[in-house]
């Protein structure tokens, strides 16, 4: 596995506490949810390419919820033959509940409407921001070998969706920065020092000292050159 995935198995190892799982599962819904309006009422499907990150989706439905989402795999062809699990929340699981409750839904004057913004009520708590945060890197988050280059990204199809994070993120002074790219918009970090505390407020201890390891050969290489 690559050290992005190996980081993710990290991620979805940590037991947090019930308020944290609600802000977790939020960033899941803001980052990689697409909301289907049917006749018989919505749905909301999860798309992933990571079994854990899967099941951690899984879980925390069950947990913050009790509701079971189906899961379905999709084998994608034009990329490797790689599986693609589909968590699907159907009209069975309350999802306009779910939605209010994790703040991709909201009451305004003019009725309830889609917000593309960091559901800030939810996260007023330190370690609720921090669970948002490792919500959004397992979404749709990946992380460059520190042997080759220092790296961390997270996307987002939303241009609004990406400057609302952009910004959480520079909040918890976290210096992020934002591109375009293709159809999608990059908010990214270079600086080693901005990745690890990143990955410290996450919970990735593992790829953290991973990253410091690196650090400190790199250094030492120097000193000696």
């Amino acid at each position: 596995m690559s050290f992005s995935s190996d980081t993710k198995q990290e991620l979805c190892q940590i037991a947090d506490k019930p308020c944290c799982k609600r802000a977790e599962l939020a960033a899941f819904i803001h980052g990689i949810g697409t909301l289907r309006i049917q006749r018989g009422g919505q749905s909301m499907v999860m798309t992933t390419e990571s079994p854990a990150v899967a099941r951690r989706i899984f879980s925390l439905c069950k947990e913050c919820f009790a509701v079971s989402p189906e899961v379905r795999t999709q084998l994608r062809k034009r990329l490797g033959k790689r599986n693609v699990y589909h968590v699907v929340l159907g009209q069975d699981c309350r999802v306009p509940e779910i939605l209010m409750e994790t703040g991709l839904m909201r009451e305004t004057e003019e009725g309830v409407r889609i917000s593309r913004a960091v559901p800030l009520s939810l996260l007023r708590k330190t370690c609720c921001r921090h669970a948002y945060l490792r919500g959004a890197f397992l979404a749709t988050g990946t992380l460059s070998d520190p042997g080759k280059a220092y790296h961390l990204e997270i996307t987002s199809a939303s241009e609004e969706y990406a400057q609302s994070l952009s910004n959480f993120i520079n909040k918890l002074e976290i210096p992020a920065k934002m591109i375009p790219r293709r159809e999608s918009f990059v908010i990214y970090l270079k600086e080693s020092e901005s990745i690890v505390e990143c990955l410290n407020r996450m919970g990735a201890h593992k790829a953290l000292f991973a990253i410091e390891d690196v650090r400190i050969k790199k250094n030492m290489s120097n000193n000696v050159n």
